[in-house]
């Protein structure tokens, strides 16, 4: 973890950003991917997209394919600007999942609220199992 000592120590010392962007990568080693819920009937997957509006998503759906896509111009820093250490990384990568299953793009939904985006996937009501009866 990057500590104020460390960080205070760094620019004391002839300041090199390579040294700080280690030591970041070393404190953000565990990458967090999105929350998912699962239920008989449908899947929830939750990402954090925090300062993202919902006119800057695109969500689509195709059999079992869930596809989201974010369209949020990087922030400028001017001429000769450049990011050496940022929290989050760009959000410009399309991102999908695959279900074990079709989903059923009628019944499903996708909420954006307080930078987390919600996205109910429903089971293909033509997947789920059919009790038969024994003669």
């Amino acid at each position: 973890m990057l500590t104020a000592n460390r960080l205070h120590e760094m620019f004391r010392n002839s300041f090199d950003w390579n040294e700080l962007l280690r030591m970041h990568a070393a404190s953000t080693s565990q990458v967090m991917g999105p929350r998912v819920a699962v239920a008989d009937t449908s899947v929830v997957v939750e990402f954090d997209l925090p300062g993202v509006q919902s006119s800057e998503l695109d969500v689509e759906v195709e059999k079992n394919r869930l596809s989201l896509h974010v369209k949020k111009a990087e922030p400028s820093l001017g001429e000769g600007g450049q990011w050496k250490v940022r929290e989050q990384g760009s959000l410009d990568q399309p991102m999908e999942f695959h279900f074990p299953f079709r989903i059923d793009a009628e019944n499903s939904e996708v909420t954006l609220a307080n930078g987390v985006l919600r996205a109910t996937v429903r089971k293909n009501a033509e997947d789920s199992p059919v009790k038969l009866t024994v003669k």
